[in-house]
C-alpha cells in the first residue's frame, strides 16, 4: 500500500479527494478552534475507533458527545440530529470528555459530523 493509498483511506473505507479535502479542512478548523485539545480528542478516538467499523465508531463517539453536552447543559447542535431518550439525560459513562469545555466538544463534535456524512457518502453506514 502507497502512501497515497492510506491517505485515501478513512478506516478500511476508500475515499475521493474532494471527501479528504473536506475532512482535512474539518480538522484544520477543529484545530483552530480548540488548540492541543483537539489533537488530544482525535489521538483519544484513534486509539478507541474499530478501523474496520469507523461509521460506528463515530457515531459511538457523538452519542458520548451528546449524552455529556446534554447532562451538563451544554447547546447540542440541531444539524447532529440528537435526539434525547424518553428517560432524559443520563450521567455519561465517558470520564475523559468530562474535562473539556463544551466548545471545544462542540468543535469535534462537528469534525465528526463531517466524518460521518464522508462515510454515510460511502455506503459504509449501516
Amino acid at each position: 500500500m502507497t502512501s497515497m493509498d492510506k491517505r485515501m483511506r478513512l478506516g478500511t473505507v476508500a475515499i475521493t479527494d474532494e471527501q479528504f479535502a473536506r475532512l482535512s479542512a474539518a480538522r484544520e478548523e477543529f484545530t483552530m478552534d480548540s488548540g492541543a485539545d483537539a489533537e488530544d480528542l482525535i489521538a483519544e478516538f484513534r486509539l478507541r475507533a474499530d478501523r474496520g467499523d469507523m461509521w460506528g465508531s463515530v457515531l459511538v463517539e457523538l452519542f458520548d458527545l451528546c449524552d455529556l453536552l446534554t447532562f451538563r447543559g451544554d447547546h447540542v447542535p440541531a444539524d447532529w440530529e440528537y435526539r434525547l431518550g424518553a428517560l432524559g439525560p443520563e450521567e455519561p459513562g465517558r470520564g475523559d470528555l468530562a474535562g473539556y469545555d463544551g466548545q471545544t466538544l462542540v468543535s469535534y463534535g462537528d469534525f465528526l459530523i463531517t466524518m460521518r456524512d464522508v462515510l454515510e457518502e460511502q455506503d459504509a453506514s449501516y
